[in-house]
This record gives structure tokens, sequence and C-alpha cells, in this order.
């Protein structure tokens, strides 16, 4: 019979398993109260710390945890989650090859090693533990999995793609992979896996979340084979799918958007000393799938700079602080209380935060499309730094932000009209921005780069005060890891065949086009 303990311990363990964080909160509460002595207690509060974005506690209850039991390898494990959480990558990935040196036998050991390194952006060392884990244990669907996705980062697609084939023949209910396997490659007449999702369709299955990737997935694999009537038809029963399970309002992301155009009028704005002239960042913004990668991976091309990826940090430095100093909570009060803060401690706590993950490079680029949002505080806050704005035609980036599944962000993205909406009010902040910072934002059109690649690069590199170097214009050949929803494509040359593309689906895309629409923005 098991003890009060371990059905407390396993109530919990379904809260994370479904994300009831609030539920698991509580429950630790009384777990850890009742049982100071239950090292899975800690470890679970831990957990459920750092899924709140209290990465110290997590810190404070793994700790506990180890205290009762040290040898613990999935305590360690939890450990160095808190520390990547914490931006303490280098003692994050020591930790992690601690754990899989420990036990060279273990694959489960040998796996979450792999992750942690993944995390901290080590590639190649994760590469090294998922193989391991893989070579012990080759009939796992999730070490097969794991493997795949950082040989995808790495752009060995064709091994990525064995990986996934050997994930889903040993589970067929890898949802992930199938939906990773169509996104890796556009499929052909001669090679898609078509028939596969449709046949899988067609079995039951428990979890929504497994039908609307196989849509997804479907929807994919229809458009390369330009069968753009039946893609749309599963592309919108997975995006509604989702959208049902969602509590998503996109009003309160407008309310967001007015606020901060209300709050950083001109005149507060001008009020606001500026920050920390530190040169080094450089801001790659703009909605998703508009070609921020492709600016990304031209300027790390150059030998100059170095790609951090898609960072959190500057909203999580800006929370922090304005956590800190005036004990803030929502969004609206957030924006408020934002033009109070010290900018130049902001620009500090940034710079300080991206330690951990940039070269000796000159410059660094933090390529998250969000940091829209916070232009001016960016530029207060670190007034060297650049600001490269990527646009993208309306209805193309629309739809293409419609076509992807994305894992927590941009929720917007599943209805039409809730993207439409979304739109205007980028639209709306973006120049808002650009009215308060006349020539600070430097504007690169998708369309731009694609009709003349040497020219739109050599002025980004010079307005990035750069020398000219022509690897910029090799950057397929560029060897540094994606992680980005267009690791595949960044892999390939520039190419012209997604512009246009939302011209297939004119009729579908109905009510996104009457929203631009009636607020005069050119579609065509």
């Amino acid at each position: 019979m098991a003890s009060e303990e371990q059905i407390l311990l396993q109530k919990l363990r379904k809260h994370l398993e479904q994300n009831r964080l609030k539920e698991a909160l509580a429950l630790c509460r009384d777990l850890n109260g009742r049982f100071p002595d239950s090292a899975e207690g800690w470890c679970a509060a831990s957990v459920v710390a750092c899924r709140l974005g209290n990465a110290e506690k997590g810190l404070e209850f793994v700790g506990r945890a180890l205290i009762i039991d040290p040898d613990n390898a999935r305590f360690m494990v939890a450990k160095a989650n808190a520390l990547v959480q914490s931006q303490k990558l280098a003692e994050a990935a020591s930790l992690a090859e601690a754990v899989a040196t420990k036990s060279p036998e273990d694959a489960q050991a040998q796996d979450m090693a792999g992750g942690i390194l993944t995390r901290c952006n080590d590639y190649q060392n994760a590469l090294q533990y998922y193989e391991n884990a893989v070579a012990l244990v080759p009939a796992n669907a999730t070490y097969q999995f794991n493997l795949a996705t950082v040989k995808r980062f790495l752009g060995d697609q064709v091994g990525a793609e064995s990986c996934l084939d050997r994930a889903i023949d040993l589970n067929s209910d890898d949802f992930e992979a199938y939906h990773l396997r169509s996104d890796l490659r556009s499929q052909t007449a001669e090679n898609n896996h078509v028939s596969a999702l449709q046949e899988r369709l067609s079995i039951p299955i428990q979890d929504w979340r497994g039908e609307m990737k196989l849509r997804f997935s479907l929807a994919k694999e229809l458009e390369d084979l330009a069968e753009h009537e039946q893609s749309f038809a599963q592309l919108k029963q997975g995006a509604d799918l989702r959208r049902r399970h969602m509590t998503y309002r996109v009003d309160s992301d407008l309310e967001t958007i007015d606020r901060i155009v209300n709050v950083y009028s001109d005149e507060a704005f001008n009020q606001i000393q500026s920050g920390c002239p530190e040169e080094r960042p450089i801001f790659i913004v703009g909605l998703p799938r508009t070609g921020t990668t492709l600016i990304d991976r031209i300027l790390s091309s150059h030998d100059q700079v170095h790609s951090a990826g898609e960072l959190n940090n500057f909203a999580l430095a800006l929370t922090r602080l304005a956590r800190n100093e005036v004990g803030v909570n929502g969004n609206v009060s957030l924006v408020e209380q934002s033009a109070k803060l010290d900018f130049s401690a902001l620009g500090e706590a940034y710079l300080a935060s991206i330690d951990g993950r940039a070269s000796a490079s000159r410059f660094v680029t933090d390529k998250l499309p969000l940091n829209f949002l916070y232009c001016g505080l960016i530029h207060k806050a670190l007034p060297e730094a650049k600001i490269i704005h990527v646009t993208r035609n309306p209805l193309d980036a629309c739809y293409a932000m419609y076509k992807r599944l994305f894992r927590d962000a941009y929720p917007m993205s599943y209805d039409l009209t809730d993207l439409g909406r979304y739109y205007l009010a980028y639209r709306r902040l973006m120049q808002h921005w650009n009215r308060l910072l006349p020539d600070v934002i430097y504007p690169v059109a998708y369309e731009d780069l694609v009709a003349n690649q040497e020219a739109t690069s050599r002025s980004l590199i010079k307005r990035c005060d750069l020398p000219w170097q022509d690897s910029c214009l090799r950057f397929q050949d560029n060897p540094a890891a994606s992680t980005t929803a267009s690791a595949s494509q960044v892999r390939q040359p520039v190419y012209d065949t997604s512009i246009g593309k939302w011209r297939h689906y004119e009729r579908e895309l109905e009510p996104l086009i009457r929203i631009l629409e009636k607020s005069d923005i050119e579609v065509v």
C-alpha cells in the first residue's frame, strides 16, 4: 500500500504533467510541511518554483533535496536546470557533465546531460551524450527524438530524419516526432509522409495535442506538394483545435501595447536618462516568421558577430528589476512602473545575463522577435545597441505565423481575427517607436533581401559598423547551430518561394484580409 507521502507525490507529478502550477504549488507546501525529510518533495518543489519563474527558490529547494540524497542524478539535473534558468550556464554544464561522467552506463543520465547542455547552447557536447544514450538503449523513442533535435540544430537533416523514422517506428504515438520530421525538408511527390499521416489520423487519438500536431504536419506536407485546398483544410482544423484549448484573450495583448504607447509618450520618454553605453548587443526584432533568423545568420556569418539566439533576457531583467524595486504585478502595472526604473541598471542586468552565452566577439545578436515591444526601453537602457527591425508583406507574415505550430509563444497566431488585430497593434507600436527614435531602428524588408541579397546585406553590415566580409553572402555555410523554427531553412541559400504564398489561400484568409484593409493596410 502506498504511503501518504507517495500518494501526495503521485498527485503532484500529475499536476506537473498537466501544467497545473497553482495546484502543484499548494500541494508542495502541504507535502514539504508534513514531510520535511522527503527529498523527492523538495525536488518537486524546485521544479514548480522554476516553472513559476523563480529560479532562486528552485535552487534553494533542490539544494535541500541534495542534502538528503547527495548522489541522486535526477536531483543534480534539477539543480542544473535551475542554474540554466538563473543564467549560470557554465556551472550548469559542469554539473551535467559530472552526472554523465559518473554514470557512463546509465542511458537516462546521458540523455539528461544532453538536455542540459542543449539548454546551455553547447550542442556539440550535447550531441555526444545523446549519442551515448541511443547507443546504450537504441530502442528508446525519446532518446532517438532528442538526438534528432540536436542533429537538426547542427544542420544534419538526413541524420535527424533517420532518428525520427526510428522514433516513430518505436512509438507510433510520438506525435512530436511526426511534426518535426515533416518540417525537416520540403517534401516531394516521390518522398513524403502524407499517406502515413493520413493513416495515423484515421486511428483514434486520445490526446487532442496529438491530433493537432498531426494536422499541422499534414498541412505542411500537402502545401509542399501544392495541394493548397487540402493543406489549408488540415491547417484550419489544427489551428482551431489549438485555439479551443487556450484561455488566451487577444484584447489583453492589445491593452498592453496601448499602455506602452500611452506610458512612453514623447514627454515621458524624453525625461528618461539613458543607461549603459555598451555597443555589443544587436537586437533583431519584428514578428516571427518574417526573416529575423535570416538576418541573424547573415550577421553571425561575420567573424566579429556571435549569435546568442532568441533570448528572453531583456524582458526577464525588466521584470526582475520592476519586481524588486516597485513590487509590480501584472503586465499593465509593469508597463506603468517600468518608466521609473534605473535604465543603467537595466542595461547592466541585461549585459550580465548574456555573459554566459556570449563568446569574445565584438557584437552579440539577440533575435527574439517579441523584443519589438521594448524598442524604446532597449534604447534607453543600451543607447549604443543596434536595433534591426525586419518587416515582410503583411499577409505573407500573418499566414507564415498561422501555419506555424509554436510551442508556447505567439498565442494570437491560431485565429485569423486575433492575428489581424494583433498585427495592427504591432504596426501601431512600431510606428510609435520609430517616431520617438528617428534613425535609430534600422528597417530591413524581407522582400528587399530576396530581390537584392548583396546590396541589402552590405547596407546591413555597414549599419552595424562592421567591415564587409563575403562570408555574409554565404550564410547557409555558417556551421553555427540554429534552434529557431527556421533551423532547417537557414541551411539553404536565399529563396523567393515564400513571397506571395498567401495568394494560394486568398479565399480562406478573407477574415484577416478584411481586418487589414479596414485599416488601410496595403496587402498586395
